[in-house]
């Protein structure tokens, strides 16, 4: 066997640094139990968390909980509430391992819960269930103390595979513990003090692979199984963190102080997350670098428990960290949340602080609108210039700004005193207000919306009607409530959206018009008491 130890630069500091904080989920947040050891994102975002007593799907704001027992509804009625690990598909179905009491498959958008049990209803290979895979519609990988199970949700059917090596029947104390599947299909499994698996399906046995790396039998107690970079694996030991080489089956250390390892997490920029037992959570970037987080008893952002277990990185970057005493510490995945934007008198800023529109145009400028005008926000220069628009002949630099839509160089620019078309380039612009005298003008001075639809033309939402600007003739077409069939629902016109199939929708302050461009009119849904929906 080849042995290496691969150094990286490791943090000795005193490891929190000040602007991470972690968010606390608790009991008080609705938690069902304070031991979280397996952390999932389904397909809709939500968050799962499985404690020692139940299941916890977490929705940013409230926490659902679904236990092995309830009074009042048996739905969701789970077998075992130790659960140990999660994985699901993309059609809305969690497969959830239990320590005793087999495997539970939740259809929460078909309202169904079965659970999979060794002498009851399933020939699984056995009940305590350390972790679970999802890898297609037909195959569902399983690691329990005994072995290995397929399970064929399609069929409800299991393949087993128990613990055996070359000519040996069974291998004696052998448990199995962590489950990873690589990219070609091949099953590993970490165990509990006696390394790797290897699933050799055609056989049905297993090869094992020792590590002696760190010349420590605490190495051989394998929690997790993690790909890395160039096709290798990230493992957490006992003993340490592990490079693992399926091709030539070596084993390399990490040069980092931390023993006791739980569970690892991978994010989308490359950084690793990986819990410790004892020690609190490390994080290893894309260069090497790494991070130590640890409880610090003198503040309350810190992590709240250095006994930590599970760990998941989500879509948004954000990293939750489930806890042995202290439930779940997340970080979010947004360092600066917000850049705080205002007006300052006589320095360059925008001209007021009511902000209504914004565009961005070709060369990454900012063109922001105000109650008071707009200012052009040059990021790189930081620096803002206001915009003077000519209306009734005068030139001002104060206007009222509702919105804008910036069609390639035009900058059409919705105010209280009717729409201005603005050439970005050259600054030339031209000023359309509402005429009583002329029914082609725009159907009112306070413009509340504009954009674009498939075709190119542009619309203009307004207090008293809606108005299609015509290119050929510099005029409008205008629609309003004016009570014939088909006609719009009200005139006073707060919005107008575009579908991804190019239909056009207008919200007024009674009932909401789709656009028919056959016919050139609407037809209206608005919302009745008593229904469900709209129409």
């Amino acid at each position: 066997m080849i042995v290496c130890v691969l150094l990286l630069p490791f943090f000795t500091g005193n490891g929190q640094i000040s602007d991470v904080k972690f968010k606390n989920i608790t009991l008080k947040d609705g938690l069902s139990q304070s031991s979280v050891y397996s952390i999932y994102q389904d397909y809709r975002g939500f968050i799962w968390f499985g404690t020692f007593d139940g299941l916890n799907r977490y929705d940013g704001r409230s926490i659902t909980r679904f236990m092995p027992y309830s009074k009042n509804d048996s739905t969701y009625n789970l077998s075992n509430g130790n659960i140990w690990g999660m994985d699901g598909d993309k059609k809305g179905k969690l497969y959830i391992a239990t320590m005793g009491g087999g495997l539970n498959v939740l259809d929460f958008d078909n309202c169904k819960l079965k659970s999979y049990i060794k002498g009851k209803n399933a020939s699984i290979i056995g009940n305590t269930i350390y972790d679970v895979a999802w890898v297609n519609d037909t195959t569902v990988w399983l690691v329990a103390e005994t072995g290995v199970s397929r399970f064929d949700p399609v069929h409800e059917r299991f393949f087993n595979y128990p613990f055996a090596i070359s000519n040996r029947p069974v291998m004696p104390g052998v448990r199995g513990h962590s489950l990873y599947i690589d990219s070609n299909g091949d099953v590993w499994v970490g165990t509990y003090g006696s390394g790797i698996l290897k699933l050799d399906r055609g056989e049905g046995r297993f090869r094992i692979f020792r590590n002696t790396a760190g010349g420590n039998r605490d190495d051989d107690f394998i929690r997790d199984i993690k790909p890395y970079r160039n096709g290798k694996m990230l493992v957490a030991s006992l003993g340490g963190l592990y490079v693992f080489d399926p091709v030539d089956h070596s084993f390399r250390k990490y040069f980092l102080k931390a023993e006791n390892l739980y569970e690892i997490s991978s994010g989308i920029k490359g950084d690793y997350w990986i819990t410790s037992r004892s020690n609190g959570v490390y994080k290893l970037d894309a260069k090497g670098n790494v991070k130590h987080f640890y409880h610090n008893y003198f503040d309350p952002n810190s992590l709240p428990d250095n006994m930590t277990v599970g760990v998941f990185c989500d879509k948004n970057e954000n990293v939750w960290v489930g806890t042995y005493n202290e439930g779940v510490a997340m970080i979010s995945g947004i360092k600066k949340p917000f850049l705080h934007i205002y007006h300052v008198p006589m320095k360059s800023s925008i001209p007021n602080n009511s902000v209504f529109a914004f565009a961005e145009d070709k060369k990454k400028r900012v063109w922001i609108g105000t109650q008071d005008g707009i200012s052009v926000w040059n990021r790189k220069t930081n620096n803002f210039e206001r915009v003077k628009l000519k209306m009734f002949g005068k030139e001002t630099a104060g206007y009222n700004v509702w919105s804008m839509y910036l069609d390639d160089d035009e900058l059409w620019i919705g105010t209280s005193k009717g729409a201005v078309r603005y050439n970005i380039v050259t600054n030339k612009q031209k000023h359309f207000y509402h005429l009583e005298s002329d029914p082609g003008s725009i159907s009112s001075g306070y413009v509340e919306n504009i954009l674009k639809d498939k075709t190119g033309n542009i619309w203009i939402a307004t207090r008293h009607g809606l108005s299609r600007y015509i290119r050929s003739t510099g005029s409008f077409k205008n629609y309003y409530a004016d009570g014939k069939p088909n006609s719009m629902s009200n005139s006073l016109v707060w919005r107008g959206y575009a579908d991804s199939s190019g239909r056009l929708w207008f919200s007024t302050i009674d009932g909401l018009n789709l656009y028919d461009p056959e016919n050139d009119n609407f037809r209206v849904y608005r919302f009745k008491e008593g229904d469900d929906g709209i129409m």
